[in-house]
């Protein structure tokens, strides 16, 4: 089973650095880090929020690289949209991003790699205008943005993300 595990992940993560670009010598980190894994498995970890609205863990952290699944811009208190505005939903998204990273003791900070989606690539100039503000100028996590035909609850945006704790 540990096995199985491994190998899903491992492609998972391959396809992910080739959708995402990330760079060969931190592809290399990660799979480095994957393998090292086979021998210690207690070092994989799995947090599920308790809004989550599938069957899926929120993140899964394998050695220091903690992979964040979608988040859109649900209130944690009431698992309802924000607003059905793209900015207010980025900032929620975000905050949602945020508050995973907290359960491993990181932030923002630790994030090197976003997915976004958008149900309208028209928004994205006000989508940027939020996610900038969310990052430290001149060390921007890379960004694959794209536009999609619907997402959950009818949501504007998802945000996934890849963190690593330094």
């Amino acid at each position: 089973m540990k096995n199985i595990l491994i190998l899903i992940l491992t492609s998972i993560v391959f396809s992910s650095c080739m959708v995402l670009n990330i760079p060969n010598d931190l592809t290399k980190d990660i799979f480095k880090e994957i393998k090292n894994e086979k021998n210690n498995r207690s070092d994989i970890s799995y947090y599920s929020s308790k809004n989550a609205i599938g069957s899926y863990s929120s993140s899964i952290k394998i050695g220091n690289y903690i992979y964040l699944s979608g988040q859109i811009g649900l209130r944690a208190d009431t698992s309802i949209l924000i607003s059905s505005d793209i900015e207010l939903q980025t900032e929620q998204s975000l905050k949602n991003i945020e508050t995973l990273l907290g359960n491993y003791n990181c932030s923002i900070e630790n994030v090197i790699s976003c997915t976004v989606y958008l149900k309208n690539i028209n928004d994205f100039t006000a989508m940027n205008n939020v996610y900038e503000k969310f990052f430290v100028k001149g060390r921007y996590p890379t960004r694959t943005t794209v536009e999609v035909s619907n997402l959950p609850r009818n949501a504007l945006i998802e945000i996934t993300a890849v963190g690593y704790k330094y």
